[in-house]
């Protein structure tokens, strides 16, 4: 109790309802936690979202925990599935960063240092947007904006494999495009295996990738060691 009064005694209050795009709905906005010394801060972006579902407001202990480390950090919500088809998540994505490039300067945040960072379906689109140079090339941005990229229990292939495929794994389990298929995930890609490989970080990544770090736990989904070994 003691640890965590001494860390909320470092927090301003957060700056929320912040709309990376002109006359952003509440699905673009972004709640930001900065340091209380104005010096620049390294920046980081976690994403907490699963399922491309936002999830409880547990995220912001996240952000409140980096903060504490002096990091400044922007949360950032976009647009859901499936009511929203792909790519909608990965351009809103690409829109809070080039935002979070723009003005975390005026926050006391240091826009040479951004990292971004996720969880699940968050970590896949912090990926993703690293990997897949459309996505930033529309606002002049890159890959080498990008200082690092933190992902938790990433998927890293969307794509749904074949039997033949399967049998070429070293898990008899299911890819995690399978796993998508088989209940309403693959809904926010039309249920298309072609738009699943295209949103699929590994069929993007290069030598231009930024720092990378990818964990997986030991009982996380059976698919996803073997996709965060086979990426690097």
């Amino acid at each position: 109790m003691v640890t965590l009064i001494a860390m909320l005694a470092l927090l301003q209050t957060p700056v929320r309802n912040i709309t990376y795009v002109p006359n952003g709905t509440r699905r673009k906005r972004l709640i930001s936690f900065f340091p209380r010394k104005r010096a620049l801060r390294p920046s980081c972006s976690p994403m907490e979202v699963v399922g491309m579902r936002l999830a409880p407001a547990g995220v912001d202990e996240v952000a409140k925990a980096f903060n504490a480390m002096g990091f400044a950090c922007v949360l950032l919500r976009h647009r859901l599935g499936p009511t929203f088809r792909f790519p909608a998540q990965a351009q809103d994505v690409a829109s809070g960063f080039a935002w979070t490039k723009a003005h975390i300067r005026q926050y006391g945040g240091d826009p040479s240092k951004l990292f971004l960072a996720g969880h699940s379906s968050g970590a896949h689109l912090s990926l993703l947007i690293a990997c897949d140079r459309r996505y930033l090339a529309k606002y002049g941005l890159g890959a080498m904006n990008i200082t690092g990229v933190l992902g938790l229990s990433t998927p890293t292939n969307l794509a749904p494999t074949s039997s033949a495929m399967l049998k070429l794994r070293a898990s008899p389990d299911m890819g995690f495009g399978d796993a998508l298929m088989a209940g309403r995930g693959a809904d926010t890609f039309g249920r298309d295996r072609v738009l699943m490989l295209d949103a699929s970080p590994v069929a993007h990544a290069s030598r231009h990738l930024p720092r990378t770090l990818l964990i997986v736990g030991d009982h996380d989904y059976p698919a996803l060691p073997w996709d965060a070994a086979k990426f690097f």
